[in-house]
């Protein structure tokens, strides 16, 4: 992404000047940071679409048609959807990312400097410059055509068979499934053995009995349904969506339904909801959001009262995939249903 300069003294190479003056008056204003030359918007683009995917640019990805970043909680742009404290956006988010986001992305984990020439001493100094936002058009209007930009299908946040029968256990992107798989850092994941044995499917077995014991439930189909709610979002590679919606009920409060779906949200990351949308359409703005956005594969809506009556929601349960259009903005949004709706009430 280099253009060699008329003083023929100073030669670029791959992007980085080697006269040794120069080299370390960059090294020394980068300050940690890769250094990168910026020239013209046409080499730019060709720098980007060599990079983008890669290194500090890994964390894009191409996803229905457009690039988009995916970020984990904590992380500088992660935003909260709502404004009520209770309300969990999960462990990680997906965010579509336009010329200018990239531009500012690769502005702020590169060093992006020019050479100028000094009119006192005629000899070429580096000088911090912006990275033209038109530099990244190509890459957002043609995302397949970038060759190391991966195809993001979803993410996972805990271990899960793949369609062969192998287990996806690796934390990074998986090329078979096109997963992201992130684990939860506070969370000790063990190695899953690909052909288990006969002793370790019962240990396996009292480790999630072992996890409900204390909760009391009205009849063994309901332990065997709600451990059939735990595994679920296991299956996605095996079992297509869509899935059932899960509903925890209670005769009273302080019963423990909100705790037994928190479980399903620890072991698999999830989004949480403390209140249910009052009518359809503010149900399908927060149907279009949690899919569009957040990565958790189990979604949790709270406090459920009365009867519950919702077209929208009983369409997405039989749908295996959804569209919309994204909440103030004029693009549209397609994506894969393949998450587990609970509601506890």
């Amino acid at each position: 992404m280099a253009k060699k300069p008329m003083d023929p003294a100073v030669k670029i190479v791959a992007g980085h000047v080697s006269d040794v003056p120069i080299a370390q008056q960059v090294r020394d204003l980068a300050k940690g940071r890769p250094d990168l030359l910026i020239t013209s918007p046409a080499e730019s683009v060709q720098w980007l679409r060599d990079n983008i995917g890669t290194a500090l640019l890994a964390g894009m990805f191409h996803r229905g048609g457009e690039i988009v970043h995916c970020l984990r909680i904590g992380e500088e742009g992660y935003r909260p959807l709502t404004d009520r404290d209770r309300d969990d956006d999960g462990p990680a988010q997906v965010r579509p990312m336009s010329t200018s986001h990239i531009a500012s992305y690769i502005q702020l984990f590169y060093w992006c400097y020019k050479l100028v020439k000094d009119e006192t001493t005629g000899t070429l100094r580096p000088v911090a410059t912006m990275v033209p936002s038109s530099a990244a058009r190509p890459a957002v209007d043609f995302p397949g055509e970038q060759p190391h930009l991966r195809r993001l299908r979803g993410v996972t946040h805990s271990p899960l068979p793949r369609a062969d029968g192998t287990i996806l256990d690796t934390p990074g992107y998986d090329q078979q499934t096109r997963l992201l798989y992130l684990p939860d850092p506070d969370l000790l994941v063990k190695p899953v053995p690909a052909e288990p044995t006969s002793a370790q499917v019962a240990d396996a077995l009292k480790l999630l009995r072992y996890m409900v014991q204390d909760f009391k439930f009205l009849t063994d189909h309901d332990e065997a349904n709600y451990l059939g709610l735990l595994l679920t979002p296991l299956l996605r590679e095996l079992a297509p969506p869509p899935y059932k919606l899960g509903v925890i009920g209670a005769p009273q409060p302080g019963s423990g339904k909100s705790l037994l779906a928190g479980v399903l949200r620890i072991v698999h990351g999830g989004v949480f909801r403390s209140e249910v949308p009052d009518d359809d359409a503010e149900m399908r703005k927060v149907i279009t959001t949690i899919l569009d956005v957040t990565t958790g594969p189990v979604v949790q809506l709270d406090n459920v009262s009365g009867v519950l009556r919702s077209s929208v929601l009983s369409g997405l349960l039989t749908s295996a995939t959804w569209e919309d259009r994204r909440l103030g903005s004029n693009s549209h949004m397609r994506g894969r249903n393949d998450r587990l709706w609970v509601l506890t009430g």
